[in-house]
């Protein structure tokens, strides 16, 4: 369902103004490697890499490409002003003017959202509590204890147990660890991160996709790689061509994304693979490591390789640890999938979509290419938010990165009001199962509507 905006009594905050231009220069420009793009502006931060509160990685994603959306959207509850003045003694007074893809107004939609969760947060935590830290040590433990006990006995429930769990803890510690949204300590947030390379996808490149790419330029044709994931086989954008397989997409969709190859197993090697022919991640533009980045991950995925099939050959055969490796990937794949697959594709999201040639305010633009579920009151709805790391508040996430995902529903009213007064559409499902309907329904629309028209096209025609 979509919430239904209705004007306050009281005089409300002056729209966000939509800016009527081309993206196509600011979608395609260059930069130059050695600076970092804020605002239009180039930076040299190459002296504060290592002094960065945030850790050193966080920074080195931004080098060489605009990173006014990570910068935002990161420091926006830790008070922008701050590291906005810091940023003028770093400033290459000579280097271009860039374009901007989004509009970023004090007294715009995110401008005054950020002001009033900011406020709220003054003084207080907004990092994980002692409870989600509880939490994410019971399902590690879960998932040792499952995993181990598939092994020994040969079990294959134990393995799809393992799957799910390994997935509770992906979305519960390396999800918001990637965003240094678990810890102000940068080194506990790199750990949880390396979760990632434990699951054998990887954890700089997952930086790359997940936290730069697709969270600054979420639904963007030509810069969000999970527009471009699987392009061939999967059209998510008007943009996108219609490839003739696409036409039965509606069919197979389930299948690929949940079952062969399922989504986790494939991105991780989509992860390996892509990066090294195209150098990109699906659309972003592949930046290399740090040996020392490169090292954790050879050496967190090796250790994972021995847990998941050597440790396990020395009590089952080789068929019988390939079956249970199978099934635990593939519960993986099917909790991821359930998890991400309505956080942007729905029926709904379709419908509120700006329009391509449209520069709004970037926090107008997270809420509309995005959809929350089973966000009420309920005791249902509140397991799910605990045990999948609170992906059913999928808005609050994208606005509020670095926020940990324990403190998202009380962030959710205030998100809720702010949008009624802006007269932006806040999209969210009643239910889990009704976002994977709508999320149904927008694959089968995609299969047929056609190229280069417009997301309004869609609510005219239905």
């Amino acid at each position: 369902m979509v919430v239904s905006v209705t004007k306050p009594v009281e005089k409300p905050l002056p729209v966000t103004p939509t800016l009527k231009r081309s993206r196509r220069e600011a979608v395609r420009q260059q930069y130059d490697p050695r600076y970092w793009v804020i605002r239009g502006k180039s930076y040299d931060l190459s002296e504060f890499i290592d002094k960065h509160p945030g850790g050193s990685y966080i920074l080195l994603l931004g080098k060489g490409r605009d990173c006014t959306e990570l910068f935002e959207s990161v420091h926006a509850l830790s008070g922008i002003n701050g590291p906005r003045s810091m940023l003028r003694k770093y400033e290459v007074k000579d280097a271009p003017i860039k374009e901007e893809l989004f509009a970023w107004e004090d007294d715009g939609f995110y401008g005054v959202l950020r002001k009033r969760v900011s406020d709220r947060f003054k003084g207080r935590n907004y990092k994980a509590t002692w409870f989600v830290l509880f939490k994410i040590l019971i399902l590690i433990s879960l998932y040792v204890f499952c995993w181990t006990q598939a092994f020994i006995t040969g079990n294959y429930l134990y393995a799809i147990a393992s799957g799910i769990f390994t997935e509770m803890v992906g979305f519960c510690l390396m999800h918001d660890s990637s965003h240094n949204a678990v810890s102000k300590r940068p080194s506990v947030n790199y750990c949880g991160l390396l979760w990632s390379s434990w699951t054998l996808w990887n954890h700089w490149t997952w930086l790359q996709h997940h936290v730069y790419g697709h969270h600054s330029y979420t639904g963007v044709y030509g810069k969000d790689p999970d527009v471009h994931n699987v392009e061939i086989l999967i059209r998510k954008h008007l943009k996108s061509k219609k490839m003739n397989v696409t036409k039965f997409q509606h069919w197979y969709t389930w299948v690929l994304l949940t079952v062969l190859p399922n989504q986790h197993l494939g991105q991780a090697l989509l992860y390996q693979i892509h990066p090294h022919l195209s150098k990109t991640v699906f659309v972003t533009p592949y930046m290399r490591s740090t040996m020392r980045i490169q090292l954790h991950s050879i050496v967190v995925m090796a250790l994972s390789i021995v847990w998941h099939v050597f440790i396990p050959l020395m009590f089952q055969s080789f068929g019988t640890v390939a079956l249970l490796w199978l099934l635990n990937y593939t519960f993986m794949g099917i909790s991821y999938f359930v998890n991400v697959a309505p956080n942007h594709d729905t029926e709904t999201t379709l419908r509120n979509h700006p329009a391509h040639n449209e520069v709004l305010d970037w926090g107008e633009h997270q809420v509309r290419c995005t959809g929350n579920h089973s966000i009420s009151t309920g005791i249902i709805d509140r397991i799910i938010t605990h045990l999948w790391g609170g992906m059913n508040y999928q808005i609050e996430h994208h606005l509020f990165p670095a926020l940990n995902h324990a403190h998202y529903p009380e962030v959710s009213k205030i998100v809720q009001e702010t949008c009624k007064e802006f007269n932006i559409p806040y999209n969210a499902e009643p239910s889990w199962l009704a976002s994977l309907k709508s999320y149904g329904t927008f694959i089968a629309v995609m299969a047929k509507f056609p190229r280069g028209g417009e997301y309004s096209d869609y609510t005219k025609s239905t």
